[in-house]
């Protein structure tokens, strides 16, 4: 497992040459996963996003694979290089990976034999660790209690800037990969997963670079929508119900739905919920074109604290 590694630049962990030590049996089997998982869009679905039949392929100018190859992840490409001659001298040219390294990842020096097996390699890793990533840049950043990166990388607004490279390159990951499902997923669990002080539900720094993600997620979704039914489904905290509570145990005793009284009831029993979802009610309050309001009876109590943006400030620094 990984033992170490620096904090002192936004690329910490997405690429290999930072991880000091690495089991290398479990190494070869994450990247044999990642070859299968990664590389597994067929040649004929890559040739039908980029408009072209396979008899074109020994026809198309060299000049024109380069600029077919910039809107390309380097898997993709990896599978093209094997279809053509003329496919293939171009991936041939150093020259090639080394633009796409620099281009998709800042990558500027070469670590593995090759330009091209560098490339391969930060391919292959940058999704492996997203996870980490994610926790770094996003999960722990915006927590309060737990933002280790601040320590990390000093200096005024340096941290802030690290930050917004991480969540731009990862928007634009996902994008280029044809990702963005996966990535919103992820993204949303860590929205979840932060515990975040929430001062205005105007600011959007905390997701404004994601918004061209969640619109073509919406895009891709049926009725061109992001199901919210499928957005609060992915918090793991388990919600208490007030109707399964006995009403003489209740601390807050309330009349009917949706008063006051009911929402304050429905707090105390789900404090952690309720703050688990500060980020996705900020959004959602800006941003509630991108969703559909596709909830069932079981998730009502949570979509009424959603829409209940007025008194949001208040239930979330209050309780």
């Amino acid at each position: 497992m990984i033992k170490t590694y620096p904090r002192s630049t936004p690329k910490a962990i997405t690429s290999t040459k930072f991880i000091s030590v690495y089991n290398l049996s479990k190494i070869d089997k994450l990247r044999n996963h990642s070859l299968r998982l990664k590389m597994s869009d067929s040649v004929d679905e890559i040739l039908e996003r980029i408009h072209l039949q396979p008899s074109d392929l020994n026809n198309v100018g060299s000049e024109i694979i380069n600029k077919i190859f910039t809107n390309l992840s380097v898997g993709q490409i990896s599978r093209l290089c094997r279809m053509s001659r003329s496919f293939n001298n171009v991936c041939k040219r150093e020259s090639l990976w080394k633009d796409k390294l620099w281009n998709d990842y800042e990558i500027d020096e070469k670590y593995g034999g090759t330009w091209r097996e560098t490339a391969k390699e930060e391919f292959l890793f940058f999704w492996d660790f997203i996870d980490y990533d994610i926790k770094y840049y996003m999960t722990d950043a915006g927590d309060q209690n737990n933002q280790v990166i601040f320590d990390d990388i000093p200096g005024d607004g340096k941290a802030e800037e690290a930050i917004n490279k991480f969540e731009e390159n990862f928007a634009n990951h996902a994008l280029r990969e044809e990702k963005e499902v996966h990535a919103a997923e992820l993204i949303f669990r860590s929205f979840y997963d932060t515990n975040r002080y929430i001062d205005s539900l105007d600011d959007d720094y905390y997701y404004v670079n994601f918004i061209p993600l969640f619109k073509k997620v919406a895009e891709l979704s049926p009725g061109g929508k992001i199901s919210l039914r499928w957005v609060l489904n992915l918090n793991d905290i388990q919600e208490v119900k007030l109707s399964e509570i006995d009403p003489d145990d209740l601390i807050i005793h309330y009349q009917e739905y949706g008063t006051d009284k009911y929402k304050d009831a429905w707090l105390m029993y789900n404090t952690d919920l309720y703050r688990g979802m500060g980020s996705l009610i900020s959004l959602y309050a800006n941003h509630q074109d991108l969703f559909i309001d596709d909830t069932n009876l079981d998730q009502k109590d949570i979509v009424l604290m959603l829409n209940d943006q007025e008194d949001f400030l208040y239930h979330y620094h209050y309780f």
